[in-house]
């Protein structure tokens, strides 16, 4: 099995800590974080006949608030449904009622220059609308509520990059596996994940867990599957292959 080169980081496993000793931004060990504090910025929404409501970003960002989710301490429903099996511990990065734009990164090391490598990030995208009377998700109706994008930045530059997924090609309520291949033009890396959700939601929320750079060509590691509710992840990895067969990448 090929090597992940974002070691035991990618997992996020391990320890955690206080992201520049603020309290509500709890973060995996190794890992970086930013989020958008130009109170300024406003997004503008295409108009899509599909979704009538649409309308511009109207708040302003707000940080998120940031936990390294012990699989204990989650309800028994959704340790279930959002926990990778074996996995103790999940990042779950949300916001409700309000906008907000982050991202998370990770460096991979002791790459090959010249080597092709692919980038992958389980995320569930916990768009919430609103809750049922009885304390139920419905998800947003509308897939530009929540976007998110791998990139991948080295020299000071990015050298890959899926641009902005929405909720049609992430889809929203159940875990996805976002892939991004890249050429290494060094032995190291950052590889990225970046999220905005530009309406105040009643939960602009990710979860994320068990991201990993190997490298293409050699033999993957097993994809650490979800539980029952996730079984979309199998179909994913499909579509990814007949991708990767169609533009000549084998992997």
């Amino acid at each position: 099995m090929t090597e992940n080169k974002l070691g035991s980081i990618g997992e996020m496993q391990g320890g955690h800590y206080h992201w520049n000793n603020v309290v509500e931004i709890v973060i995996p060990d190794g890992l970086q974080f930013w989020y958008q504090t130009d109170k300024s910025i406003r997004l503008k929404s295409p108009a899509d006949t599909r979704f009538p409501r649409r309308v511009d970003q109207e708040q302003a960002f707000d940080p998120p608030e940031c936990v390294h989710w012990r699989k204990q301490d989650a309800p028994a429903d959704e340790q279930d449904s959002l926990f990778l099996q074996g996995d103790e511990f999940l990042q779950k990065n949300f916001k409700g009622n309000a906008p907000t734009w982050w991202r998370m990164w990770a460096t991979a090391h002791l790459l090959e220059v010249g080597k092709r490598y692919e980038f992958n990030a389980p995320v569930f995208l916990d768009l919430v609308d609103h809750y049922t009377a009885q304390g139920k998700k419905v998800f947003a109706p509308d897939p530009l509520s929540g976007e998110v994008m791998l990139e991948v930045r080295s020299n000071g530059r990015t050298i890959a990059t899926t641009e902005w997924m929405d909720g049609e090609q992430i889809g929203f309520g159940v875990f996805r596996i976002p892939l991004l291949s890249f050429v290494a033009d060094s032995e190291s890396a950052d590889c990225v994940l970046e999220f905005r959700g530009r309406w105040g939601l009643s939960n602009n929320g990710v979860f994320t867990a068990n991201w990993r750079v190997l490298e293409l060509g050699a033999t993957p590691e097993p994809v650490p599957t979800p539980n029952p509710a996730l079984e979309m992840l199998a179909e994913f990895e499909a579509v990814a292959a007949k991708w990767r067969r169609k533009i000549g990448v084998q992997g």
